[in-house]
């Protein structure tokens, strides 16, 4: 089979797959390390051979983007951090200028949805996986226990017991939680789009609240339930600033939105002054009163990251030099890796996108429902991003869902803002 033939159906069902491998590579080992890195390399192929008959996006975010990127990769060699990431950030490079090529709205579409309804799955595999077999350990311990030690101790490490913060598949809380996030963010999506089946509206209604379950019951993660907050607010905001003002439809769905959050705060308040055990968990198990030292202890980290970027402005520094696998702050991460140029860099990038993203939310595309609800997403999502990344600093070092994710819609915002400019 000639190369030229590979078609943008091929790419994009490869680079869901691979992404899922990816986030799941714990079940799979090594197995799926190499799945993952026969995928990388197909998309490789995939951008050489049709480079030449696909027009790729010139813009300032494109550009800034690939000399980040390659900036990037370039500091990490240089300050003696390519082996612990080197290969990550160039797979994400990758993803972004695969991500940059232009392709008309309704193929964007289907891109998107195609790679949603994956992302779905797998977030539905890590909830309901985690939940089933956290429920299994904390109802029968004395079953659990009859297993050998080393899979007993991995059952535990994977879930924990309720109420207890539950790791999932990724033996991570955190990890866990981000991949239920991004779920949750691209389950919203399609419940809300006309283009796809009442069956997979259904599916999405159900993820959002699996994914809810565990960012804010199971996981606990401070940083995931702030993202999930912020996306849900800006989405729903726009799609309502988006409508017509005399719209009826969207005056009714205000309301309703209005009454019903109103009364789930109450409902909250009161629970919370009427009863003394929903008060104890949700301050000692969801809020984790007594680990809101660790907040703290970031401030030590950020002042020793800066302290060691002052000697390696050009290209930053090896990351063990700082005795913390990154510095919690998106910005202080890229600078720390790739110095003053490389924090310079992404910020154009970054920065352009975002710019790109408003323009399309005041475009004329508006009036058109599905577009209306892509730039809707689009925007949103770069808005939790960047939440996410002023506590989290390992979202463009670490093989997690929301790094993955974020160059393509960083790269689809900017498609689509080419397709809007060209009618």
């Amino acid at each position: 089979m000639k190369l030229s033939i590979i078609s943008n159906e091929h790419i994009y069902f490869g680079i869901t797959i691979a992404t899922l491998v990816a986030l799941l590579f714990n079940l799979l080992g090594s197995v799926g390390l190499i799945i993952y890195g026969i995928l990388i390399l197909f998309s490789c192929f995939f951008f050489i051979a049709n480079i030449r008959r696909q027009n790729f996006l010139f813009s300032i975010s494109s550009i800034s983007a690939i000399t980040f990127y390659l900036y990037f990769i370039l500091a990490l060699f240089i300050n003696g951090s390519y082996s612990l990431y080197a290969s990550s950030v160039f797979q994400f490079f990758l993803l972004t200028i695969i991500s940059f090529y232009i392709r008309n709205n309704e193929d964007l579409l289907s891109d998107i949805y195609m790679i949603a309804k994956i992302y779905i799955i797998a977030s539905l595999i890590m909830g309901l996986g985690s939940i089933l077999v956290s429920v299994i350990t904390t109802l029968c311990p004395n079953l659990i226990n009859l297993l050998p030690e080393l899979i007993k101790n991995k059952f535990y490490k994977i879930t924990g017991t309720f109420p207890n913060r539950i790791g999932g598949f990724t033996e991570n809380p955190n990890t866990t939680a981000i991949l239920c996030t991004v779920g949750f963010t691209l389950s919203i999506l399609i419940s809300t789009s006309t283009k796809v089946s009442k069956k997979w509206k259904i599916i999405s209604l159900f993820n959002i609240l699996i994914s809810l379950y565990m960012v804010f019951i199971a996981t606990c993660s401070r940083t995931s339930m702030i993202t999930c907050f912020i996306f849900a607010v800006s989405y729903f905001a726009l799609y309502f600033l988006s409508l017509n003002r005399k719209n009826p439809v969207k005056r009714k769905i205000f309301r309703l939105t209005i009454i019903l959050g109103i009364l789930v705060v109450c409902i909250f308040l009161l629970a919370l002054l009427i009863s003394p055990d929903f008060r104890n968990y949700f301050f000692n198990h969801i809020i984790r009163v007594d680990s809101l030292a660790t907040g703290s202890q970031r401030i030590p980290l950020y002042k020793k990251a800066l302290e060691l970027v002052k000697d390696n402005l050009a290209f930053g520094y090896n990351i063990k030099d700082l005795g913390y696998p990154h510095a919690h702050n998106l910005l202080l991460q890229v600078l720390s890796f790739s110095g003053v140029p490389g924090l310079i860099l992404f910020c154009i990038y970054a920065l352009s996108t975002l710019i790109v993203a408003i323009k399309n939310i005041t475009s004329k595309s508006m009036l058109i429902y599905e577009i209306r609800m892509l730039n809707c997403f689009c925007l949103s999502f770069l808005l939790c991003f960047m939440a996410y990344g002023i506590t989290e600093g390992g979202a463009l070092t670490n093989m997690r869902a929301i790094s993955i994710f974020a160059p393509v819609v960083f790269g689809f915002t900017n498609v689509i803002n080419n397709n809007i400019s060209k009618g």
